[in-house]
């Protein structure tokens, strides 16, 4: 059948698919979630922020345990290190107090000594003019005539004199030898004496200083 012209002209208009079926292949950023998008976000983040508040939690109480062992232990061995200082001043003040009285001693025994040798050498000095006038006259007497140098009385009472007199004064000379020796001792024993108790003198002042600083601190 052939059609008018009017007809063979007429072209029909695109068809547009409703508006309810269409279907995008992309959605926009910046287009709304649909619901079931929004849930699921919801969820993780939910989920996600319950397991941060479970680790943070976890940690608290992990830190709290840890200060609190760390505390007791921090407040028992301050206490140990206490105790620790105040025995050894008490066990320094002890052998300080030691030395000092075997000082006091030894001061006395060294004055006692030192005493003793001077009346010794005091002695000693007073032997030597009645020895040298013993020896004058048994040297002038020597020098009487030959007819006359007999082994009297005199002659044998000066002897005797003079050999008595040697005697004591070798005794003294021996004696203010060892008492020369044990006064070098004693002094030597003083210095120690002395250097050992400066030094725990010293070492009280700085224990107590730190016992003062830990207890402070305590």
């Amino acid at each position: 059948r052939t059609l008018s012209g009017t007809q063979q002209g007429y072209r029909s208009p695109p068809m547009t698919p409703p508006m309810g079926n269409t279907v995008m292949s992309h959605m926009s950023p910046l287009e709304p979630k649909m619901p079931d998008q929004w849930a699921r976000s919801t969820k993780v983040l939910v989920e996600s922020a319950m397991r941060a508040k479970d680790l943070a939690s976890s940690q608290r109480l992990a830190a709290s345990g840890t200060q609190r062992v760390t505390q007791e232990t921090a407040m028992f061995d301050n206490s140990s290190s206490r105790l620790a200082l105040r025995e050894k001043i008490m066990d320094s003040q002890m052998l300080k107090n030691r030395a000092e009285n075997q000082l006091a001693m030894t001061l006395k025994e060294t004055a006692l000594l030192e005493e003793e040798m001077a009346h010794a050498e005091a002695t000693w000095e007073k032997l030597k003019d009645p020895l040298s006038v013993a020896e004058e006259c048994l040297s002038i007497r020597r020098r009487r005539p030959p007819r006359e140098l007999t082994r009297d009385a005199v002659e044998r009472s000066l002897n005797e004199q003079m050999s008595g007199m040697r005697h004591c004064m070798r005794m003294l000379a021996s004696i203010m030898e060892a008492c020369q020796r044990e006064l070098g001792s004693l002094k030597a024993c003083r210095a120690k004496l002395e250097e050992d108790i400066d030094q725990k003198r010293i070492a009280i002042e700085v224990d107590t200083e730190a016992l003062q600083l830990d207890s402070g601190w305590a």
